[in-house]
């Protein structure tokens, strides 16, 4: 007599599945359909010490935990040129700016 082998019903086992199969369907690489759409409030962030550096990305919400984030399609290059890495501390200031009260922030890194 042949074992039967229970199959995992969780429904995260049915996404990993489901995952697996298309990824096994499209030759196993991934493929975005369409470029990231940063939703959120436009913002300007400064750095300084990062030799003044200034980029325009997006104040939102993060969907899976409500937190507040400030994301866009130049963050990560803000990231790298302006010395910030995961897990640095920084302090966070907000103003607005004239004259038409443009909502910005300044991202300090504190040493030590």
């Amino acid at each position: 007599m042949r074992e039967k082998r229970a199959a995992s019903t969780t429904p995260a086992a049915r996404r990993r599945r489901k995952k697996a199969a298309a990824a096994a369907r499209d030759g196993g690489e991934k493929r975005r359909e369409e470029a990231t759409r940063y939703e959120g409030v436009p913002v300007t962030v400064y750095l300084p010490g990062g030799g003044g550096l200034v980029c325009e990305l997006k104040l939102s919400k993060f969907d899976g935990t409500k937190a507040t984030v400030i994301n866009g399609g130049g963050y990560a290059k803000f990231m790298a040129n302006g010395g910030l890495v995961r897990g640095d501390h920084v302090e966070v200031l907000a103003f607005r700016r004239p004259p038409n009260h443009h909502l910005c922030f300044v991202i300090a890194k504190i040493e030590g």
